[in-house]
């Protein structure tokens, strides 16, 4: 019998719809000649459904997509748990997702092993943890589809499909590479990665996919140790994916935006004009490609702005410039005013006008990055880790011009968003970057400075090292409201997709639900808040202390928190009587930044540990200068430490804290 295979392998290959018209026709037919109990049914629903997928992204026609759905709802529906998961997908509600996974688990392990429908329930089966994680961020989610995965592969050893199994390993290892950080993970993903390419014949048009997913694998390697090769490898796969699609494939914008990507951070590591052109020209072929309606359409406007931008500070081309602030303002006039993107599309804008005054000084630039950054903190339905980004900027710029009030009140709310951002749902390295920006925004009063690193310190330390932090204690004693604030603040760290949509939703009436959805999850994240704060022992729950409360902990000896940023360098004192500044001027972050890299090369043997000791003796030295002695002079004639014993030496304890 005649499925259309063929027929939708040579659409593949060449994006022409005559060829798809005529695949959707045979399987149509093929699959409306068998009963609905026929071992085959479901497998050739589940092909039909990708070619009216594909023809929907050919031609934008809703009745494809409608038609889509339906038959996926049909080759899916002899599944457990299928018709839980498909409401998952239209409702949302994940205790739908809870019960199609714990369904389709208990009918896996009623069925014989190793036959077609086995291995189909497998396949689905996998889906549904990943999309629980991106939901809920719990690792466990990931550990089981990584599970599920292996048997997969396991099972098709050798077999039919097992490119597409040694595929989707990978993929799944890549996810709890970027959750975990385990390099091993990578390693094992682009092993399953090059797999999955060597078992797919050269005329196979997922080639394509597979090349792609690759390329992403050697660019996260590159980024994780700095072997330049990877890079070259990600270049060289993602070529081979875009020469293997057609040039009206939808996926082919994709794979133009991840070369301009992927060039842009060679010219970043060495600096080749050339690789920055070739950045401009794959981002200006991954605009022209996508359609002018499309969602994603933002981000490669933001991307080839910033192409435009790169070049502009390698030549010193104004028009450059122009270009960037051009493209950036028509995604700025495409995307709705309430949309979560726009803090991340003013934000992108504000540093192109940021670098115009830079060159030519006008007033008019500096106020306009000033307005542009304040909006991108007033976008209030964005994602808060990015809002708390570009609350220093502003903060910065706002201090700059002499309105430190504002400055400080800014950065007073942005540490407070610090309970609603999800650091589990971040990579590590970002985990990192958003801890180092909590500790940039200590500029404002001292004892509000105090306070919000003192508060930032124990939910990022809580999370990251899982202590005896006040949210793991929330999850112990008040399980309920811990559930609820933690899906809460999944929800709200999570971009929205505007390409996923019920089959009854037009792509507005989709984005404008999703918006309304997150404006009622901040909403519900306060009542929640509120509620934990109720709680016996909870009233402070995840509030900074007071002034009181930290000149109380200094009853035990000073402490001192010193903290250097690009823009001045403080030790912040706090004693039993006040909590005070000291400007270090000689403590200069580039120079602190660079000896303590020195520092974090010290170890070995033989020759190098003497080298290493006379350069730590110097260190200390400047340390010493730069910022404890000044200190110690600052405590010395407060009277907040005084000498006792015999010879003078006997010195209270002092508590010294390095932060930024």
């Amino acid at each position: 019998m005649d499925t259309g295979d063929d027929l939708f392998s040579q659409y593949e290959q060449t994006d022409n719809l005559g060829f798809l018209t005529q695949a959707i026709a045979l399987s149509e037919s093929a699959v409306t000649s068998m009963t609905l109990l026929h071992p085959n049914r479901a497998i050739l629903s589940t092909k039909l459904c990708k070619m009216l997928g594909s023809k929907f992204e050919h031609t934008k026609d809703e009745v494809d997509l409608d038609m889509a759905w339906l038959e996926s709802t049909h080759s899916r529906c002899k599944f457990p748990g299928a018709g839980l998961f498909r409401r998952y997908e239209k409702l949302g509600n994940v205790a739908d997702l809870n019960e199609a996974i714990i369904e389709m688990e208990k009918a896996i392990e009623a069925c014989h092993p190793g036959n077609s429908v086995w291995i189909d329930m497998l396949n689905i089966w996998s889906a549904m943890p990943v999309k629980r994680f991106k939901r809920l961020g719990d690792t466990d989610d990931l550990e089981l589809a990584v599970g599920i995965n292996e048997g997969i592969v396991r099972t098709r050893s050798g077999g039919l499909n097992q490119n597409f199994a040694l595929a989707n390993l990978g993929c799944m290892l890549m996810r709890r590479f970027e959750r975990i950080g385990d390099l091993g993970d990578l390693q094992k993903a682009i092993k399953h990665g090059e797999e999955a390419i060597a078992t797919t014949p050269r005329d196979d048009p997922n080639r394509a996919a597979f090349y792609l997913n690759l390329g992403s694998m050697f660019c996260r390697r590159f980024k994780r140790i700095g072997d330049f090769d990877d890079l070259q490898k990600a270049i060289e796969s993602t070529e081979e994916a875009l020469a293997a699609t057609p040039p009206h494939h939808p996926h082919r914008a994709t794979i133009c935006n991840n070369l301009g990507t992927w060039f842009s951070t060679k010219f970043e590591r060495i600096g080749d004009l050339e690789d920055l052109q070739k950045t401009i020209e794959h981002c200006e072929a991954a605009v022209a490609t996508i359609p002018q309606d499309h969602p994603h359409r933002v981000i490669l406007h933001v991307n080839l702005g910033n192409g435009f931008s790169m070049r502009f500070e390698k030549m010193g081309d104004l028009d450059d410039l122009q270009k960037a602030i051009k493209h950036c303002e028509a995604v700025l006039a495409a995307t709705p005013p309430d949309h979560p993107e726009r803090a991340g599309i003013y934000t992108s804008l504000a540093r192109f006008f940021e670098s115009r005054y830079s060159c030519t000084h006008p007033t008019e630039d500096f106020n306009q990055c000033l307005r542009l950054f304040l909006e991108a903190w007033n976008c209030r339905l964005s994602i808060p880790r990015d809002r708390i980004q570009v609350a220093r900027r502003a903060a910065f710029l706002l201090y700059s011009c002499g309105r430190s009030h504002e400055s400080s009140s800014i950065l007073e709310e942005a540490i407070r968003l610090m309970p609603s951002v999800n650091l589990q749902l971040l990579e590590r390295d970002d985990q990192q970057h958003i801890l180092s920006e909590l500790y940039g925004l200590a500029l404002g009063e001292m004892p509000i400075s105090l306070k919000l690193l003192e508060l930032g310190r124990g939910i990022i330390m809580g999370l990251t090292i899982d202590s005896r932090s006040e949210v793991t204690d929330l999850k112990a004693d008040h399980r309920f409201e811990f559930e609820q604030y933690h899906r809460l603040r999944v929800e709200i760290n999570s971009p929205i997709d505007d390409t996923i949509r019920a089959s009854d939703e037009t792509q507005n009436q989709s984005r404008t639900s999703a918006i309304s959805r997150r404006c009622d999850a901040f909403k519900e994240m306060e009542e929640v808040l509120t509620r934990i704060r109720s709680l016996p022992g909870y009233g402070g729950f995840l509030l900074p202390p007071s002034e009181e409360a930290l000149m109380n902990i200094a009853k035990a000896g000073p402490i001192v928190v010193f903290n250097s940023t690009p823009h001045r360098s403080d030790a912040i004192i706090v004693t039993t009587t006040a909590i005070t500044s000291l400007e270090l001027p000689n403590l200069d972050y580039k120079e602190t930044d660079d000896r303590m890299k020195k520092l974090a090369s010290f170890g070995g043997s033989g020759v190098k540990r003497g080298k290493d000791n006379k350069e730590m003796e110097v260190l200390l030295k400047w340390l010493w200068d730069a910022a404890v002695g000044p200190v110690l002079e600052r405590l010395e004639s407060s009277s907040a430490i005084l000498r006792s014993g015999a010879d003078g030496n006997n010195l209270q304890r002092i508590w010294w804290i390095g932060v930024g």
